[in-house]
């Protein structure tokens, strides 16, 4: 499935213990004392980087060896990136409805889906992402000049329905190569193109421990939500090894894409995009799939 579509859904690993890490995140960060208190104080922490790092990383200082160590996880990791994948980066992702924050910091963001809320949380909470609806984008944004040598595996800590701002993904949408972003999507009659073509969405709702993985190319992202629960779960980053010749099916999927060359320019610098493609679809989508819910 990952060949064909660049994107695939792996399977339920581990619910318990996705479950039990998610309720253990909400409980280490303390969401309802996590917002900076107003306005000006969010001013003095502006030269504080908002989001996680080496040594500012909750999921480095997290007991997560048991998910590095499932043989499931880790067949996944060879199969898609090679005998001697390597792990490029990982750190922990929450999806905030606005419900959760103050009125300050939903009226500055005026509805609008962003992609990162760091700025919004105090300097000491900063050790993860935190997000209210991502527009369609590639993984590759934030590697300009790099190849597509890496992948992005996803796993659901919290349970996620419609309510708490599900990825969504258009499946094939790899197959252009690096784009610019904010990327020329067009909703024509309650379906998706992109250059012309029509893409499939898959909204993914799911448990704990539902796992994923998808190509830096392909094209994601999900809506802003107010209501629902906070959702958290852990990315993973994990590249083929360049120094060797690997055998892996991130390699066949390259071989087939359209451009798999580098491409410096992959944001339109002090360009966004005007209004969230994804913000604009979630009703629809919520009708499509409210059976899911």
């Amino acid at each position: 499935m990952f060949i064909n579509n660049g994107f695939e859904y792996i399977g339920n690993i581990d619910t318990n213990y996705a479950e039990k890490l998610g309720k253990k995140i909400l409980k280490e960060i303390d969401i309802e004392n996590l917002f900076i208190n107003d306005k000006k104080d969010c001013e003095k922490y502006i030269n504080i980087k908002t989001n996680p790092m080496p040594g500012r990383n909750i999921a480095e200082k997290m007991q997560i060896s048991n998910f590095f160590e499932n043989e499931a996880i880790t067949n996944s990791f060879k199969r898609i990136c090679g005998e001697r994948y390597r792990i490029l980066d990982y750190k922990f992702v929450l999806g905030v409805p606005t419900s959760y924050m103050p009125d300050w910091v939903s009226n500055d963001l005026g509805g609008k889906a962003q992609a990162n809320l760091g700025k919004y949380i105090k300097p000491d909470k900063r050790l993860m992402t935190y997000f209210n609806g991502i527009d369609f984008h590639q993984d590759i944004i934030d590697f300009p000049s790099r190849t597509p040598d890496f992948v992005t595996f996803y796993y659901y800590l919290t349970n996620v329905s419609l309510k708490e701002s599900p990825l969504v993904v258009l499946k094939d949408s790899h197959k252009f190569g690096p784009m610019v972003f904010p990327h020329e999507i067009e909703i024509k009659n309650k379906k998706i193109f992109l250059k012309n073509e029509i893409f499939e969405e898959e909204v993914l709702i799911g448990r704990p421990g539902e796992f994923y993985v998808w190509h830096p190319y392909i094209l994601h992202g999900t809506y802003p939500t107010h209501e629902g629960t906070p959702r958290v779960s852990l990315r993973i980053l994990v590249e083929r090894n360049a120094d060797l010749i690997t055998n892996c099916q991130l390699c066949e999927v390259n071989d087939s894409l359209l451009n798999s060359n580098a491409q410096k320019e992959v944001r339109k610098v002090g360009m966004n995009s005007s209004q969230s493609k994804l913000a604009s679809i979630k009703d629809m989508l919520l009708a499509k799939y409210k059976n899911k819910i």
